[in-house]
C-alpha cells in the first residue's frame, strides 16, 4: 500500500508540473519590433549622433544688423533645434554663435 501511495503521489507531482509547465510556455509571447523600431535599437547601439552645424544668437544689443541663419529662441546650454533652413534679417553679434542640427 505504501509503493502504491507513493506512485499515487509522483504521478500527481509529474501531472501538476507537466500542466504548469505548459501554460509557461503557452502564456509567452515572442516580441515583433517593427523596421522603424528595429532602426532606432540599431541606431543607440551604434552610438550614432547627429549632425551639428551653427547658427547665430539673436542679439537686440548688437550694433549689427542683417541676414544670418538665426536659432531658435529656445536654444539653451542643454538644448539644441534644427538648424533654420532660410536667413532671417535681424540683430546679431559674431562672437555668439550656438549649434543646432542638420
Amino acid at each position: 500500500m505504501k509503493t502504491r501511495m507513493k506512485i499515487t503521489i509522483a504521478f500527481v507531482a509529474v501531472m501538476v508540473l507537466s500542466f504548469t509547465g505548459y501554460n509557461v510556455y503557452k502564456t509567452q509571447k515572442a516580441i515583433q519590433l517593427s523596421d522603424v523600431a528595429m532602426a532606432n535599437v540599431e541606431a543607440l547601439a551604434d552610438g550614432e549622433g547627429t549632425n551639428a552645424g551653427y547658427c547665430y544668437l539673436e542679439d537686440t544689443w548688437s550694433t549689427k544688423r542683417g541676414y544670418k541663419y538665426f536659432c531658435d529662441s529656445k536654444t539653451d546650454k542643454n538644448t539644441i533645434y534644427p538648424c533654420p533652413s532660410s536667413m532671417e534679417s535681424g540683430w546679431y553679434d559674431d562672437n555668439k554663435q550656438d549649434r543646432c542640427t542638420k
